[in-house]
């Protein structure tokens, strides 16, 4: 790669360290359905679950084995299928796995079923496809519904305009033909964030099927998290510098080179490719899982992230969760949140406007208590718990329309 001193990518190294309808307006809450059947609860041992769905036999297509990745959509799918599992679902991720995955797996109350051998397996009661343009999902699709079996498809960002101009030919033609016609076959369809909604919409192009916006179930943030010796500045994600905005954050790293920047993550070969110059300011750093990454994120002083396109942003909600303040560029689905939550939202191409109000940030690494009520606001919209029973109550509602017809 070329660069002068001090350019180049630099040594890699560890640290230290409803449901709501789709015209909706706001993200907010949904109070238990009648057809959920309460659990009873005694004065002296109150259960933090209050009602309890009919348990359900619930399948996940498009996750990997393991909640270690730094992939968004695996993360948030092992939370909520953990959580699922937890209050008397039989869940079942529709991927393989080592004999040490599976093991994990089943600790958590989910079985790990090849995608070939499902379709001799009896029929769930609901299946539950994660991302886009996967041929194998449109066999599901077709598959479920010979078997009167619904599906609900959250996209997770997909049908973004920017993600279907990638490949644009192959897409189109895709969609047309088969992507388009297994969303109009979805029993329901779920945004991450209200911005997304839109996106839906207009990728399907009329108004069925129904819609909800269901945020991303995320783990709790530890009660105690230890300082470590860390970057000033941090980012965590994958090096896809068109998406991710990995050459913005070097643009912001070269007029700031007194302020240490950690990119945490795994590029492909293909990614590695396409990195930019970094100034002698920025480390490139190997994945952090678990307490390492809530370290790293509760150590920084900021936590930024200017991709170009983004459904959600589960590190920079991660970041919140432990009060440290995100600065993201604003065509982020997240950065209303972030700004009215006290982070920073900024014009990316223009990194120079932004160095002080960057600066001033850092300076208040010392003290979070402004930050606190973003940590409360980001943990309350995320929590496993919360996001189950959004799910909950969207998946009871899709089994009573199908009862019903």
């Amino acid at each position: 790669m070329p660069g002068g001193p001090g350019k180049g990518p630099p040594a890699r190294s560890k640290c230290t360290r409803l449901p709501a309808p789709i015209q909706s307006a706001k993200l907010h809450e949904t109070k238990p359905s009648s057809n959920l059947r309460h659990r009873s609860s005694t004065a002296c041992k109150p259960t933090p679950l209050e009602w309890l769905p009919i348990n359900r036999s619930i399948w996940h297509h498009a996750v990997g084995p393991t909640p270690d990745s730094v992939n968004g959509i695996d993360q948030s799918v092992w939370v909520l299928g953990t959580e699922q599992a937890r209050r008397g679902h039989r869940v079942t991720f529709l991927t393989g796995g080592s004999p040490e995955e599976m093991t994990e797996a089943r600790a958590r109350g989910i079985r790990l079923l090849p995608t070939t051998n499902a379709f001799g397996e009896v029929p769930p009661d609901l299946l539950h496809m994660h991302s886009v343009f996967l041929p194998s999902q449109v066999k599901l699709a077709v598959w479920a519904i010979r078997h009167s079996v619904p599906y609900v498809i959250t996209p997770h960002g997909g049908v973004a305009p920017e993600v279907l101009r990638r490949g644009r030919l192959k897409k189109t033609t895709y969609s047309a033909l088969l992507e388009r016609p297994r969303f109009r076959w979805a029993a329901a369809v779920t945004a991450v964030l209200e911005p997304e909604q839109r996106e839906i919409r207009d990728f399907i192009g009329h108004d069925r099927p129904s819609a909800f916006v269901i945020p991303n179930a995320m783990e709790d943030a530890p009660a105690e998290v230890p300082i470590i010796t860390c970057e000033d500045v941090v980012f965590l994600g994958r090096f896809d510098t068109l998406h991710k905005g990995i050459d913005r954050l070097a643009d912001y790293a070269a007029d700031m080179p007194d302020v240490t920047f950690g990119v945490y993550g795994h590029p492909s070969d293909r990614a590695r490719d396409a990195l930019p110059d970094f100034p002698g300011n920025v480390m490139l750093r190997d994945p952090v899982y678990g307490q390492e990454k809530w370290s790293v994120l509760r150590s920084a002083a900021v936590y930024l992230q200017l991709s170009r396109w983004e459904a959600f942003g589960r590190s920079v909600f991660e970041a919140m969760m432990v009060g440290t303040p995100p600065i993201v560029s604003r065509e982020m689905h997240v950065a209303p949140l972030v700004q009215s939550w006290g982070g920073l939202v900024v014009d990316a191409s223009r990194p120079a406007d932004w160095t002080e109000r960057v600066r001033a940030l850092i300076d208040s690494r010392a003290s979070r208590t402004p930050f606190e009520d973003m940590a409360k606001s980001a943990s309350s919209l995320t929590q496993a718990e919360k996001v189950a029973d959004q799910f909950d109550s969207a998946y009871e509602a899709v089994l009573s329309r199908a009862r019903n017809k």
